[in-house]
């Protein structure tokens, strides 16, 4: 998805400095040209060998490196460069690119660079946390460049909290997010639920369906890489719990009663006898309407509602004959197949 892309990967002096060695070879994976700036306290923890193996191309770290064509070349780099991706970033840097400071290959080319900008710092919380820091953010946010929060955890030097750089699979995300497919779904906001639903029976047990995820997953993704605002409501789905960047994954309680899209659901005691006697209460989940009637109603704007239903190979055969369509917007519902 990156073939022909130029991304520019710096490098700081962080613990975190090893993560993106595997970025790298993610990037290079994606077919994506990639060169790699350190900075001098970057390669006190991984070698420069490192990312030109990973690479192929010659990893800069001095700015006055006589090994090199006759061009100015940290402006030839800035103007052949598609994306750059800070990450690790210190807060070090972070101060420096926030107010124009450009004292080595790293932020004098990144100065010199107009295309998508993305940084992800990680540093100790406290440092994080710091306003000094954060007002540096505030500053980058305002010049245009994409912060990436970073993940929370145990960190190296032993606290917990924010301030881990995300893994590289997330920051790839990013990073196709930017540059992989045209933005033609900027400025709209997009709700995929996805995954199996669980409607209680009573306080232990409830039922379900064999829905995977994956379709709503997938559509998700493609959304987000498209430059649409994602907020994704996912049951237990069976895919990975990684969620595209930008999106919100929403999941709900186990065993919440159908149509609760907000708040907290829960059913009153109740027993269910097996053995003959009086008639069985009525199910509970009869009670409660379609998640497609709470999204969609007469007056809330203009919004398009693709409901999906989950079907076997009969059913769905059954079904051509009765085309299914949804009683509150009119569209035809998708049926989607489930393994048997």
């Amino acid at each position: 998805m990156l073939k022909g892309k130029t991304i520019l990967l710096g490098v700081t002096g962080g613990i975190a400095a090893y993560k993106a060695a595997a970025l790298a070879s993610a990037l290079v994976k994606q077919r994506a040209h990639v060169e790699v700036i350190m900075t001098a306290h970057a390669t006190e923890f991984i070698a420069p060998l490192t990312f030109e193996q990973l690479t192929g191309n010659r990893c800069m770290v001095d700015t006055f490196d006589r090994n090199f064509s006759h061009q100015v070349e940290h402006i030839a780099l800035a103007d052949r460069t598609d994306l750059v991706l800070i990450a690790p970033a210190t807060a070090n840097v972070c101060g420096k690119l926030a107010h124009g400071l450009a004292d080595d290959m790293l932020t004098t080319t990144v100065l010199a660079c107009t295309c998508p900008k993305l940084i992800a710092p990680a540093m100790n919380t406290k440092m994080f946390e710091n306003p000094v820091t954060q007002d540096n953010l505030d500053i980058l946010r305002r010049y245009g460049w994409e912060v990436i929060a970073p993940a929370s955890g145990r960190l190296a030097c032993g606290a917990v909290g924010a301030g881990k750089l995300p893994e590289p699979e997330v920051l790839l995300q990013h990073i196709l997010r930017q540059t992989a497919l045209p933005h033609d779904l900027a400025g709209k906001h997009v709700l995929v639920t996805a995954g199996p639903t669980q409607e209680a029976l009573d306080p232990v047990r409830y039922l379900t369906n064999h829905s995977t995820g994956k379709m709503g997953y997938a559509l998700a993704r493609m959304a987000m890489l498209r430059g649409a605002d994602v907020v994704l409501v996912s049951g237990p789905a069976a895919v990975p719990r990684t969620c595209p960047a930008t999106a919100a994954p929403v999941r709900p309680p186990q065993a919440r009663p159908h149509g609760t899209a907000t708040g907290c659901g829960h059913m009153p005691p109740q027993r269910i006898r097996p053995k003959p006697g009086p008639p069985r209460p009525r199910p509970p989940w009869s009670t409660f309407p379609p998640i497609s009637s709470a999204l969609w109603s007469p007056g809330r704007g203009r919004r398009r509602l693709y409901p999906s239903t989950a079907r076997t190979a009969s059913s769905t055969r059954r079904s051509m004959r009765r085309r299914k369509f949804c009683p509150w917007c009119g569209q035809a519902a998708i049926a989607s197949g489930t393994s048997p």
